[in-house]
């Protein structure tokens, strides 16, 4: 099964990022989950922190450069602390020969894709009930 990381972005909205992680930070098709927060001004950075464990990352873009780039630097974040540490780790593994072969397995940076999942505000006009339905945004 290949395994996903989760970028969450957050701008001054802890509540529904707490909400939303403590929901799926037991799935286990997830092995990461980061939180970025769009450097929010009601605390949210601090108040998330408790979330932060060995699955789940929470971390601060600097700037609130809106919803591109709050998701590209969560994207940098993965890459470079999960994607590019296991091939690091696996090439070493493959030199000392614990390892079969080099690296080339469910962790390529090409495979990286973006799930969105729609949320529609109760109090938004014409709006529906809240809906969760995920949908793929094809690269």
């Amino acid at each position: 099964m290949n395994r996903v990381t989760v970028i969450v972005l957050n701008y001054n909205d802890y509540l529904t990022t707490i909400t939303l992680v403590n929901s799926i930070k037991k799935y286990k098709a997830i092995e990461h989950i980061v939180i970025v927060d769009n450097s929010s001004t009601d605390n949210s950075f601090e108040k998330m922190s408790i979330l932060s464990d060995e699955k789940t990352h929470v971390i601060n873009s600097g700037r609130n450069g809106g919803y591109g780039y709050g998701n590209n630097f969560g994207i940098e974040y993965a890459k470079q602390h999960f994607y590019q540490r296991r091939q690091r780790e696996q090439s070493e593994k493959y030199q000392r020969g614990d390892s079969t072969g080099p690296f080339c397995g469910d962790y390529r940076t090409e495979r990286l894709g973006q799930v969105v999942v729609g949320f529609r505000h109760a109090l938004c006009r014409g709006a529906a009930p809240l809906r969760r339905e995920p949908f793929v945004v094809r690269p």
